[in-house]
Parts: structure tokens; sequence; C-alpha cells
């Protein structure tokens, strides 16, 4: 599996010009985009796909393995623990097969502490539409993508791969590779060619972007009248020059085209 710096490093020589954050028609996420210049990091518990983020994780190893591995974690968190105590907790765990929970927790609840912005580098796709814009209900907003934006600049190309990587326990440490793991994917997914920003312990939170890096919202195919008319008069009070387009269904030939409002 590509390590995070080899993913770091192809996304530095294949640089996106444009990312893009589809949403459903909540009014609510254009005030969020166009007046507070926020974006929203999700935790992966709330996601579409079950599998997304999963940390598969083995739990074989030699019981000496074990020994070092809980060793280890207690003289992390419990430095001054005498000698002979931790010797028989790490006992009692691996005997009661209680090691094997305390991981399975762990792991969970670092998962479910990360915050995850998806973008894509995908610029009016019919799959994004249909599963993140309520069938074309809703918008797309665009951003500049810079390398030396402090924001953007720090998204990591999903990885999309046939099965999830397995790694054992005994051979790691989960902090260290969960944020490749956040940005590893199945390849039935492949179409959503995703980019991520990762925030480690700030799951469900608003995180700032350069104002300026937002140039344009892009409603969607089947947006309402309503809605259309809300997002125009919201924009005219952003502070930043930002377009507004629509997309519109051509009448006499196949395939739809980008209008500006």
């Amino acid at each position: 599996m590509p390590t995070v710096d080899r993913i770091v490093e192809w996304a530095l020589k294949n640089p996106p010009e444009k990312l893009f954050r589809y949403q459903p028609p909540k009014i609510k996420r254009v005030e969020m985009f166009l007046l507070r210049n926020k974006l929203y990091a999700t935790s992966p518990k709330w996601f579409k796909d079950p599998l997304d983020t999963v940390v598969p994780l083995d739990t074989s190893g030699k019981r000496s393995e074990w020994v070092a591995r809980l060793d280890k974690l207690i003289d992390e968190q419990a430095p001054n623990m005498p000698k002979a105590e931790r010797e028989q907790r790490v006992a009692m765990a691996l005997d009661s097969g209680l090691h094997i929970k305390m991981e399975e927790e762990s792991k969970q609840a670092l998962r479910d502490a990360t915050g995850i912005v998806c973008l894509t580098d995908q610029e009016d796709n019919q799959f994004m539409w249909e599963n993140y814009a309520k069938k074309g209900r809703g918008f797309c907003v665009c951003f500049d993508y810079s390398q030396a934006d402090p924001v953007l600049g720090e998204a990591i190309p999903v990885q999309y791969l046939p099965e999830h990587p397995t790694y054992r326990y005994v051979d790691v440490n989960v902090r260290d590779v969960i944020v490749e793991l956040m940005v590893t994917k199945l390849t039935k997914w492949k179409q959503e060619k995703e980019w991520r920003l990762v925030y480690l312990d700030t799951p469900d939170s608003f995180q700032g972007f350069t104002p300026t890096s937002l140039r344009a919202i892009v409603l969607g195919p089947k947006s309402s009248k309503n809605f259309v008319r809300r997002c125009k008069k919201m924009i005219k009070k952003r502070r930043y020059p930002t377009k507004i387009y629509k997309i519109i269904k051509n009448k006499n030939a196949k395939g739809t085209r980008m209008v500006l409002l």
C-alpha cells in the first residue's frame, strides 16, 4: 500500500487545477461557504459507505509480541507503574482476551475522532450530483487549488485499491497509519476521484478556508427556483468576488451546459 508520503509526493507532481465540494440543497450549507468561509469536517461514522475509513487490523501475533506491545503502551500511559504491577496487568489482559477488546475500542475511537472534508477534482460529474447533491437538486462549490494554500494545499488524493490493506496490531501504532487509511477507498468508488482534508482529533467541526480560494458556486440541474433565488440573494452579500452558475439541460441535444446567472 502506498504510504502517505508517497501519496503526497504524487499529489505534488499532479496538482488539480480546482477542487469541488458537492452538497445537498440546504441554504445553511450555502451560508456556511459564502458568508462564513467554513468547511465542515465530518466524522467517518456518518459516511454512507460503512467500510469507508474502516481500519482492518489483524489480531494475530505471538504472546511475546503482544507482551511487548502492551508493555510499551502502559509505559507511554503510566510510565511510573511498578514493574510487577505492569506484568500482572499485561498477563491478565492476554489471558482474558481483554487486549483485543481494548485495541478494537481504541481503533474505533480514533476513527470516530477524525474529521474529514471530502472534495473532488471532478467538475459537473453526474455521479457526484446524484449521490452527494440530492440527485442534482443541490449545489457545488468550486475552489481554486494551490499547493501554497494553508488549507486546500493540505488536501490528499484518495488512493483506490481492490481491497482494504491489513496490518497486525503488534506491528503498527494505529495512530501512525490512520491518515493513510483515511485516504484509502475501494476501487468501486474511483469515479469520485476524491481528495480529502484530514483533521485528527477534531470530528464534526468547522474549519476555515482562504476566502479568495472560493471562486464559484454551481447550482444543480434540478435545483428549485426558490433555492436559486435564495442563493443569488446570498451571493450578493459575499465580500469576495464569486460567480454563480446553474447547470442547464440542453433542449435539442443530449448533455448539459453551465450558465452564468
